[in-house]
């Protein structure tokens, strides 16, 4: 038995390294509480972001559906889920002060847990995507598996690695020496036939996870009509805005639509909420959440928000949708702007591509 395993810490691109640890080591931080103290919580700063979160916020559809009712139903969701894994199932709880969230409380996460998990002697290499979307609870699908030994069928138990710097060749039959972290061990499902070898593109679950390093539920295909998934702080906005039932609402940012969604349940779907978003595909997104969560009172646009007020009579008459963006002066009873960011801590990470430019842009992008 190996002892209990731990996450690298995350690296990033070596300026934006050099730009965050400067930024977080500034000399008023170092005045209070010294070069030494900075720098170890810098380091265990690094060493948090590639941990999933110790807790899951999920905020309920309040307006088709009750708490107690959803909370009891997501209970045994989750003890069927951690039942087939032999693990203490995660224990779900109100929030203490908002009364459409719920919190569900992991097990255990990497190096807390009572009985170690070992790897065993087949491997399974997958993308960094699908292995930071292990970290939170989910197993594994085809497009994610990156390289698997030519004796692997179904049914077999394997030990699951992520690639930490994308070096892995898809496909590869021989065993990956590279730089690689230990997720869990799981029950083949699909085999490395039916993977790398047939005509047709695989798709479904590859691998399902029976002992991850980590207790995070996976919550894909739960109670969807029922509940979000959403970080706390975008729920405590919704209710700092506490639109009034029948206000006009702009989000200025909506896309995926969860802040959007929150806004309109706080209405009780009465009124209008425009969602705006420069994507195409994200506002499809925003709509799709909308029909998700039963809510009518969503009017989504691919529009440029920072040009979503004018003056221009000719701009602002409308032919067909009156919804539609730009709008005059004083259309809203509240506005709301999530501008975009870098994402840092939102989820586990162990290797970040972003590029120094692309972090830059977002200080000057937030303040335009």
């Amino acid at each position: 038995m190996m002892g209990s395993v731990t996450l690298p810490k995350v690296t990033f691109q070596p300026y934006v390294e050099e730009l965050l640890e400067k930024s977080y080591l500034n000399e008023k931080a170092i005045s209070q509480v010294g070069d030494e103290v900075c720098k170890q919580r810098w380091n265990s700063l690094l060493t948090a972001l590639s941990y999933p979160p110790a807790y899951t916020v999920l905020r309920v559809n309040t307006l088709h559906h009750s708490k107690e009712d959803t909370k009891q139903q997501l209970s045994q969701a989750l003890y069927q889920q951690f039942s087939v894994k032999q693990r203490l199932p995660a224990e779900v709880s109100d929030h203490p002060c908002l009364d459409d969230t719920l919190i569900i409380t992991s097990g255990s996460l990497p190096g807390t847990n009572e009985v170690p998990v070992s790897p065993c002697s087949k491997q399974v290499i997958v993308d960094q995507q699908c292995g930071l979307a292990v970290l939170r609870g989910a197993d594994i699908f085809a497009p994610g598996v990156l390289a698997a030994l030519p004796d692997m069928v179904k049914g077999d138990k394997v030990s699951v690695y992520v690639d930490v710097n994308g070096s892995c060749r898809r496909g590869l039959t021989k065993p990956f020496e590279g730089e690689k972290v230990f997720l869990g061990n799981g029950d083949v499902v699909l085999g490395r036939r039916e993977l790398f070898v047939t005509t047709c593109v695989p798709r479904g679950v590859a691998v399902r996870m029976t002992e991850p390093i980590c207790d995070c539920p996976s919550l894909n295909g739960v109670l969807t009509d029922r509940l979000f998934l959403q970080n706390l702080p975008s729920i405590v906005v919704g209710h700092v805005v506490s639109p009034a039932v029948g206000s006009r609402v702009l989000d200025m940012c909506a896309a995926p639509g969860g802040k959007t969604t929150h806004l309109a349940t706080l209405m009780k779907d009465q009124g209008v909420v425009i969602a705006l978003d420069k994507s195409t595909n994200k506002i499809r997104k925003v709509e799709e959440n909308a029909k998700r969560l039963g809510l009518s009172c969503i009017h989504a646009y691919s529009y440029d928000s920072t040009k979503a007020c004018s003056r221009d009579m000719k701009m602002l008459m409308h032919d067909a949708d009156v919804n539609a963006p730009p709008y005059p002066p004083g259309t809203f009873d509240c506005v709301l702007l999530d501008a975009p960011c870098s994402g840092l801590g939102q989820r586990p990470q162990i290797s970040n591509q972003l590029q120094l430019s692309e972090l830059k842009s977002y200080p000057a992008y937030q303040r335009c």
